[in-house]
């Protein structure tokens, strides 16, 4: 009776020992497919913001040339008057034609 008492302590520590070992493994998978994904959102939130800061960028850029033209009217409208066709009077308007 002792024997067997023994041999059944044995065998619940075994199955004990595999179950703990189950459980730990899948917790180890679990952990591994959970940072998988964290890596896949990182990743996409790098990109999102590259492509924020080139439009921040982009932004700036035009609010600089903005400012550029509100610090300076008159030269910004004698620009757009030439483009139009129009010129101040008295100044003389050159046009390129192609040689023939």
């Amino acid at each position: 009776m002792a024997a067997r008492k023994t041999r059944d302590r044995k065998q619940t520590k075994k199955r004990r020992n595999l179950i703990l070992r189950i459980a730990v493994l899948l917790l180890v998978v679990y952990v591994g497919i959970t940072l998988i994904q964290l890596q896949g959102d990182v990743n996409a939130q790098k990109q999102k913001q590259a492509a924020l800061d080139a439009a921040i960028a982009e932004q700036a850029l035009m609010v600089s040339d903005m400012q550029e033209k509100v610090s300076n009217p008159q030269e910004y409208l004698e620009q757009k008057a030439l483009e139009a066709g129009n010129a101040a009077p008295g100044s003389q308007v050159y046009k390129e034609s192609t040689g023939g």
